[in-house]
């Protein structure tokens, strides 16, 4: 357990170990209400590969079903004075926090204070968090999904837009887009982006459970088809055994490349920058 010490930055390996002490909270807190995770991205490949984080890695990230994530909002809001996630944590995301400026979860301890190289949002309890991504299902019709997605995508982008700094300009759209919607974004405000854009998600795309394609909100038009998370296993992931899909070989080669169990060369090994201290 680690001491908190006021003002005092926490050492990257401080980090680490609060964030698996804030992944046994929700992983107890799922437990007792029976409601479905895995570990996802990075931290799928460290327990893969590592068994443990990704040695370079500072993040710790959670795929929950749409049916599943929506649940554990409504409860966590009717239960917040309880702290029924554990002592010292919060759930943040739109539907519990206005000032969130993310559309899935982000579940921290309280006791610290974040900071992310590129944000410019100002949210009053964040702190060393891990990630909950809602996997969405997709719906029969393919115009549809379009349509639905490129609307809440024009959302995200302008929520983005008020809260990310120096965003790069990936492409032409890109070039031509940021100058248009910059001013827009940032009289109207990223919270209202936010709100509206995981209203949409919630309302179009929930039913997990009866698709046979999914994705996440992080990354509209990359979907995966479900059957990869039609039973899970087990591995070990620092000291404890938590899930993954049995199939996860299928989604780590679509997401790393096929040697994804070789480690990248120092070059290519990123972090997310992230600055914590204690309140």
């Amino acid at each position: 357990m680690l001491v908190p010490k006021p003002g005092e930055a926490l050492s990257p390996q401080e980090v680490k170990d609060l964030e698996f002490e804030i992944l046994a909270d929700f992983a107890s807190f799922c437990k007792a209400h029976n409601w479905r995770y895995w570990i996802a991205y990075g931290s799928l490949l460290g327990a893969v590969r590592h068994g443990d984080m990704i040695p370079w890695d500072d993040d710790i990230d959670i795929w929950m079903p749409a049916n599943d994530y929506y649940k554990m909002l409504a409860y966590y809001k009717a239960n917040k004075v309880t702290s029924p996630i554990g002592k010292n944590r919060e759930l943040l995301c739109p539907e519990t926090d206005c000032n969130s400026y993310t559309v899935f979860g982000k579940v921290v301890d309280t006791r610290t204070v974040t900071s992310e190289a590129l944000s410019t949002a100002k949210v009053n309890n964040m702190g060393v968090w891990i990630d909950i991504f809602p996997l969405y299902g997709e719906k029969n019709s393919r115009f549809l999904n379009s349509l639905e997605k490129s609307i809440v995508y024009l959302l995200l982008v302008c929520m983005q837009i008020s809260t990310i700094s120096n965003r790069p300009k990936h492409t032409w759209k890109g070039k031509i887009a940021r100058p248009l919607l910059t001013p827009l974004a940032k009289l109207i405000g990223y919270q209202r982006f936010g709100i509206a854009s995981s209203k949409l998600l919630s309302k179009w795309f929930n039913s997990f459970d009866k698709a046979t394609t999914v994705f996440a909100s992080d990354n509209l038009f990359r979907n995966h088809r479900k059957s990869i998370f039609k039973e899970t296993i087990y591995v070990k992931f620092g000291e404890a055994m938590y899930p993954i899909p049995r199939r996860y070989d299928e989604f780590l080669r679509v997401e790393y490349g096929d040697d994804y169990m070789t480690p990248p060369p120092p070059n290519d090994r990123q972090s997310h920058e992230l600055n914590a201290r204690w309140r």
